[in-house]
């Protein structure tokens, strides 16, 4: 049987909980096959050494970073170049050669761990930009299996793909991979634009691009959570008590809770400034509705989140310094990271869940807001519309987070919204996550992957057209 081998920054260890939708997509789809799960273990040391565990099902194969490996190829270029890239933010990209060196040579680290690891007719699955060149690396190692790429943030514009020096050669190397996988269309026609403007790649059926001698099969696949198992989560006694434990310390007030890493991609500041805007514009909200943010922090040696961090801090203390009272505190912030029952439980107390992203590829934390409410009393989901799940998620009350005050009088209508249309609106998000969950994405980029490589021989396709506009 065709294994799976998948290959991604971060790995599901074993006998630790999987957290996220995308950790129990992937150690399933790996098991199916009896298949091996390549990357970081998470732990930065001078160790070459290559770990190998049993998965539940599949094969763990784990390596270190070093320090130099850690600060070129993660916090570097990953961090500091493709990330702010990614995000539309080329402001904050921080270039050095010495970043580029390192991405590239632990990308020819990881490829040498799959030649080793890998037989003839495996499948190979690469996550996200963390491993753009990685068939490229594979391909030069003389290696022909099917290799899918997906991509989990957003694809930047022409204009900002540009403004990282070494684009041109990244974006070659992706002609290396049988399929590309993207969260939304937009992000997958802006990619195909990219390469017809920059390589003069041509594009058939709009959904295969053939460039640098490869044809390269395009798919658009929304990665989706665990909808049931997070639901499930969410009537569990430990988030019971959650519920319970919150509904009293409101006592009467409505919550709005956002779930986000401290990022500046998250547009937190902006957000909270829209709470500020809710109870300037709304004297009668004070006192009567809470914002609860709870905001790891993350990549916290990275000066631009460290940034962010500072400036979300002020202006949280600001904000409750100019509306707040001696028995109210309306923001509430949290920077630790919570167990999935506590977090669930807190979803489902909250009378809105506030989403907005600056930029973002998917947002996850959307969909387990919606998963998480009571069908009998369901909160409101307030998203951004520059979130890639806003174009599944048309029934959430869909805010520009650029707009203060559009985002404002968007937390007003879910705060004030009628049960009947919070349950029609509920169902409606509910069954799409239904339908699209992580195990459906899963098994369709399989699938696509398959097909990609089932036309490997198919007979040359008359082009829909050579013009960057083709979509």
């Amino acid at each position: 049987m065709s294994r799976l081998i998948i290959v991604s920054n971060r790995v599901a260890m074993p006998g630790k909980p999987k957290v996220g939708g995308l950790a129990v997509g992937l150690s399933e789809a790996a098991a199916r096959s009896n298949g091996i799960w390549v990357g970081w273990s998470g732990k930065v040391s001078d160790s070459k050494h290559t770990a190998i565990r049993q998965g539940d099902g599949y094969t763990l194969v784990s390596h270190d970073l070093s320090e130099k490996e850690h600060e070129t190829f993660y916090n570097g270029f990953s961090n500091r170049c493709l990330w702010p890239l990614m995000h539309s933010r080329a402001d904050l990209m921080v270039y050095r050669p010495e970043y580029i060196d390192g991405y590239m040579a632990v990308n020819d680290r990881v490829a040498d761990t799959v030649v080793h690891a890998a037989r003839k007719g495996d499948r190979i699955w690469v996550h996200d930009f963390h491993f753009l060149p990685l068939a490229r690396a594979l391909r030069e190692r003389g290696r022909d299996e099917p290799i899918g790429l997906f991509i989990h943030v957003p694809f930047p514009n022409v204009d900002i793909l540009q403004t990282l020096p070494n684009h041109l050669d990244l974006l070659r190397s992706l002609a290396s991979y049988d399929l590309i996988g993207f969260q939304t269309h937009e992000d997958m026609n802006r990619f195909a634009t990219a390469a017809q403007q920059l390589l003069d790649a041509r594009r058939f059926k709009h959904d295969v691009l053939k460039f640098e001698g490869r044809k390269v099969q395009l798919k658009h696949l929304p990665i989706g959570i665990d909808t049931d198992r997070f639901t499930r989560l969410a009537e569990t006694e430990e988030a019971r008590g959650e519920v319970e434990r919150v509904t009293s310390t409101l006592d009467g007030r409505q919550q709005v809770i956002g779930v986000d890493r401290l990022d500046y991609s998250k547009g937190l500041t902006r957000r909270a400034r829209a709470f500020a805007s809710l109870l300037e514009r709304h004297p009668q909200l004070r006192r009567q509705v809470d914002l609860l943010q709870i905001a790891p922090v993350s990549r916290s040696d990275v000066t631009a989140y460290q940034d962010a961090r500072e400036e979300l801090e002020q202006l949280a203390a600001q904000i409750n310094g100019e509306y707040g009272d001696v028995d109210w505190t309306p923001v509430r912030y949290v920077t630790r990271t919570l167990n999935r029952e506590t977090l669930a439980g807190l979803y489902r107390a909250s009378a809105a869940g506030l989403v907005t992203p600056l930029r973002d590829g998917m947002n996850l934390v959307a969909k387990e807001y919606i998963a998480a409410q009571s069908p009998e009393d369901p909160g409101v989901l307030v998203l951004s519309q520059f979130a890639g799940a806003a174009a599944q998620m048309q029934a959430a009350v869909l805010v520009n987070p650029y707009d203060s005050c559009g985002c404002a009088d968007g937390l007003l209508k879910a705060l004030q919204m009628p049960l009947a249309e919070r349950k029609e609106r509920h169902a409606e998000l509910l069954r799409g996550l239904q339908q699209h969950d992580v195990h459906w994405w899963a098994n369709a980029f399989e699938e696509a992957l398959q097909s990609a490589v089932d036309s490997r021989q198919a007979r040359p396709l008359a082009a829909a057209s050579s013009s960057p506009q083709a979509a």
